[in-house]
């Protein structure tokens, strides 16, 4: 019998998953709708398909009604999995992410990538993203020390992210998470080019660190923070600066003016009454803040508005 892989052109019935040895070895790439499946055909079917390399899981959050994720039989040969509504707290204690590239779990109801206190590697992961995952609450990074992109949207129990060694890491997003709290950034991030939070309620400090190729660092609209550390000898690449909405944040780094590159800042909305002498040495700089502060700082026939922005260069 040949091997099917279900599309998403037409809604699987229990009977094409495919469950036979001979025709599971040959699929490599595999996309199927969980809800409506037969349990036992869904089980059986992904624990002898072991050449699967791609697989794109839609639904399946009611299976945690009747199984747990032991029950699970993840094919190791896995590059990239995509589950959408995964229905178990962690991964499988059977799945070994060996050649794992790419994760991704959306409404999922993971609480963390592994249970009991286990530590699997994912030496090969490159891509990971969680969006509306509500119940995820610790993210452990020192496990994925190759990682390049982590992207994670409206995770509303996230209470903490750590990384130990991320010198592949390139675009980190992380947005409307409004429990988090710690967010411990790696003494060095050699390749990162990109940081964007934003909407994170309870996030009080920023270290930055050593990100030599940062260029774009967005933290908007974070009103517990209070403490922003960058070192412009650890960033001197930085172009865009945004700190929109962090209305308790009160200064800037005294020596934000060594950062020869950048060309945007974005204070309006914070508690910033003064700007540090060093930034009037920069030149082709575009601040964004409010009128009462650019004219306080001598700006009055420079300050434009558009766009609902009113905004000056030095």
């Amino acid at each position: 019998m040949a091997s099917r892989a279900i599309t998403k052109d037409k809604k699987p019935s229990s009977s094409t998953l495919p469950t036979r040895k001979p025709a599971t070895q040959a699929t490599k790439c595999m996309t199927l709708y969980a809800d409506g499946l037969d349990i036992e055909i869904l089980m059986k079917g992904l624990a002898n398909m072991k050449e699967l390399r791609f697989l794109d899981v839609y639904g399946g959050s009611w299976i945690s009604r009747f199984l747990d994720e032991d029950s699970l039989h993840l094919p190791n040969a896995l590059r990239f999995l995509r589950w959408d509504a995964y229905p178990f707290s962690s991964l499988p204690k059977t799945f070994q992410p060996n050649n794992l590239v790419g994760l991704v779990m959306n409404f999922s109801k993971m609480v963390k990538l592994w249970k009991d206190g286990e530590e699997k590697p994912f030496l090969k992961l490159r891509f990971l993203r969680s969006i509306l995952c509500y119940k995820l609450r610790t993210l452990d990074l020192s496990v994925a020390p190759n990682l390049e992109t982590l992207i994670l949207d409206y995770c509303d129990n996230l209470v903490e992210v750590h990384f130990q060694v991320t010198p592949y890491l390139k675009e980190l997003r992380i947005r409307s998470c409004h429990k988090l709290e710690k967010l411990r950034m790696p003494a060095e991030t050699p390749k990162l080019r990109s940081l964007d939070l934003y909407n994170l309620k309870k996030l009080r400090t920023l270290h930055l660190g050593v990100t030599p190729n940062l260029e774009t660092l967005r933290v908007r609209d974070c009103p517990d923070l209070v403490d922003l550390q960058i070192i412009p000898a650890e960033c001197p690449k930085l172009v865009n600066l945004n700190l929109r909405d962090c209305f308790r944040l009160a200064e800037l780094p005294e020596e934000i003016g060594r950062l020869e590159c950048l060309k945007e800042l974005d204070i309006a909305g914070t508690f910033i009454l003064r700007l540090p002498e060093s930034i009037f040495r920069m030149k082709g700089l575009r601040i964004v803040g409010s009128r009462w502060l650019l004219e306080s700082c001598g700006f009055t026939s420079e300050i434009k508005t558009s766009d609902d922005e009113t905004f000056c260069y030095i």
